[in-house]
Order: structure tokens, then sequence, then C-alpha cells
């Protein structure tokens, strides 16, 4: 029985998004895998967990929905509407799917935090850079409180207003988000508030665009991407 509390859960992770190379490898990460005897390199891809991987018959139901739904929600190809409706399944409680399950009953079959799949379908969204039309639907999970906890202790309240109205829309426009600031802060003060959050890899910024990431492996050196494992840097 898979289980995200510990390795696996990368394992978990490749089969949810069908990404073997999750860290964003490159060449210097593989120059740092390389054996020391000169021998060929350690590539850090893992293999992809598929449903098979699992015993017992609601996991594996658990995992193919979990599957369908998030790579709806994340691949590039995906079709506005067919988005839109992964999209509420992942981030709208009790939104079920045609087989009569919803998000959160699938994680708990999976033993897997519901917010940390969330993010990482966040930071999925973001480094394949596509960006929503519109906010998360209005019932939306929020951002969560461990999290918004974790930005209270590192910042403060701006940067928590910000980090809100990124996580309810990814891909926001950048004057639409200081704009959606305006009644909590003057816009220099937003836009530092965001630099803030891209420091420390809370938000992402492509092309004028914002996406919330919660961490961002990709502004890591090489080796600190190498050792970088999702279910052990979210709260």
């Amino acid at each position: 029985m898979l289980r995200d509390d510990d390795a696996l859960w990368d394992l978990v992770e490749s089969g949810l998004f069908g990404d073997p190379a999750l860290h964003i490898l490159d060449e210097d990460v593989a120059e740092i895998t390389n054996l020391e005897d000169g021998g060929a390199p350690r590539y850090l891809e893992t293999p992809e967990v598929t449903e098979e991987d699992y015993m017992e018959e609601e996991e594996r139901i658990a995992f193919t929905s979990l599957r369908d739904q998030v790579r709806l929600c994340c691949n590039v190809n995906t079709k506005p509407a067919a988005r839109d409706k992964a999209t509420e399944w992942v981030f709208v409680p009790g939104t079920q799917n045609q087989l009569g399950l919803d998000f959160a009953l699938c994680c708990r079959a999976l033993g897997t935090r519901q917010h940390l799949i969330q993010v990482r379908a966040f930071y999925q969204l973001y480094i394949r850079q596509i960006i929503f039309s519109k906010p998360l639907p209005f019932l939306a999970t929020p951002l969560p409180e461990l999290l918004a906890c974790e930005i209270l202790y590192h910042f403060g309240d701006e940067e928590l207003d910000a980090a809100k109205v990124v996580w309810l829309w990814p891909g926001i426009r950048a004057d639409i988000l200081l704009d959606r600031l305006i009644h909590k802060m003057p816009r220099p003060r937003a836009q530092a508030a965001m630099e803030r959050l891209e420091e420390r890899g809370y938000v992402a910024l492509w092309s004028g665009f914002w996406w919330f990431t919660g961490r961002n492996p990709s502004m890591l050196s090489p080796s600190s991407r190498a050792r970088f494992k999702w279910s052990d840097q979210i709260p």
C-alpha cells in the first residue's frame, strides 16, 4: 500500500502528473549525480506509478480518479471546458466525478494530503505556463491554513493578502493582481510584497503572470534541486 509520508510520494507524484522529470532535471543536475568511479550518470527520474501498483480495488479507483482529473487540470493540451471541470473537482470541496467520488475522498483513500496535491498542481501549471482566464470557482478551497501561517511567520498581512489572491487565480495578470489588492495596500507595497513572496518561492512570475507555487525548485541550485521533495517541503 503506497503512502505519501515517505519517499514513495515521489513515485505517486510521477503517476499523477505524468512527468518523470519532476525536479526539472538539467545537465547541471545530471553532472552532480555522476558516479564517483566514473560510471554512467545516475539520472534522478522516478518510475511512474500506475493503478496496478495498488493492491486494493478502492485504492486503484481513487488513484485513477486523481490521476485523470489532475492531468486534465494541468496538461497543456486540455480543452478549456474539460480543464474547468477538472479544476472544479480538484479545488471545490464536494465536487464529484462520474463515479460519484470527490477529491477529498480519493486523497483519504491514498493517505495523501489534499493541499500537497493542490500546491503541486499549481506548480505544474506554472512550469507549463498555463494561464487561467478567470479565478478558480467561487467555492474553491482558499489558501490552506498551514501555508497561511507559514507566510505570516516569514512576512506579514500584506504578503498573506497577496498570496491569497494568487492562490485563487493561477496565472493572474500582474496588473489585475495589483488592482485586486488596491483596497488592501498601495500598488508599490503590493509589488514589494509579491517580490518578497517570489524570493522565497511562494509565488512565481512568468511574462507578467503570477502563479502560487508554495515552493519553486527551479530557483534552487542543481545540488539542492536534485534532493528536492515536495512531501518534505510542504507543511
